[in-house]
């Protein structure tokens, strides 16, 4: 991955909708809202995933909305509370990524959740800390 694909992707807002309030999660910085959830979850770790675009390679709208639901019935399986979120890139010709904020998965699992759909990376953090962008094809079988 070039480093002005990781820059792109540290550039991103990450929006979550939670309960008719939204918030904002960037790379390297840490969310007091976030913290709020995950306490009000009573967990401390959490993950921002997308399914869209795997390998920053754009699909139709069609195949980015049944990797969504697909990446949902996947998290739910799994067990996890989720958010819904939106990646707002800072390329205006990028069109925003319907995302899901993972309420409680574990670092390992929401990077192999992200490799199991394509991702060059993900967002994941720990209550209290700012947010990380770590990379998914280190761990890609």
């Amino acid at each position: 991955m070039s480093d002005d694909l990781w820059g792109e992707y540290k550039a991103t807002e990450f929006w979550v909708e939670d309960h008719g309030e939204r918030f904002c999660i960037m790379v390297d910085k840490r969310s007091l809202e976030l913290d709020r959830v995950l306490t009000l979850h009573r967990v401390e770790s959490w993950a921002y995933v997308t399914a869209h675009n795997p390998r920053s390679q754009l699909l139709i709208p069609e195949d980015n909305a049944l990797r969504h639901q697909q990446l949902l019935d996947r998290i739910v399986r799994d067990g996890y509370s989720v958010l819904q979120g939106r990646g707002i890139g800072s390329d205006p010709d990028w069109v925003p990524e319907d995302s899901y904020l993972i309420i409680g998965i574990p670092r390992a699992d929401a990077i192999s959740l992200g490799c199991d759909f394509g991702q060059n990376a993900i967002v994941v953090g720990r209550i209290g800390n700012p947010a990380e962008l770590v990379p998914c094809h280190a761990h890609s079988p």
